[in-house]
């Protein structure tokens, strides 16, 4: 309502309309509707507005740099993630191996705390 007649000459106009009366749409439905479980139809809806923010991308070049250099660097932090995932592995059964044997003594290893 604000642009008045500048609205719809872009394509990410008619974007944006479409994902908020989906939006409203799913909310209205989900309120009024005796069905609780409407399927993946919403959560779809929900996950389109994620690309609103590509509109950001266009206008904001900082922004569309930062971006596609966290794009980037998504192989080293999984490779990354993996090893220090391995090393929690490793060194869990590491503890199990030589703390199994301790015996419950009442004292710091009772009931809650133990290697059982």
């Amino acid at each position: 309502m604000a642009y008045g007649r500048q609205f719809g000459i872009e394509s990410w106009d008619i974007f944006d309309l479409a994902i908020v009366i989906g939006t409203w749409l799913g909310f209205i439905i989900s309120q009024f509707s005796h069905l609780k479980s409407l399927g993946l139809a919403p959560a779809i809806i929900r996950t389109f507005r994620i690309g609103r923010l590509f509109k950001l991308f266009k206008h904001n070049k900082s922004l569309k740099v930062i971006f596609q250099t966290f794009i980037k660097s998504l192989p080293a932090v999984v490779n990354v993630g993996s090893l220090l995932l391995l090393m929690i592995f490793v060194y869990a059964v590491m503890g199990m191996m030589l703390f199994a044997d301790v015996q419950l003594n009442g004292g710091f290893l009772d009931f809650h705390g133990n290697f059982q």
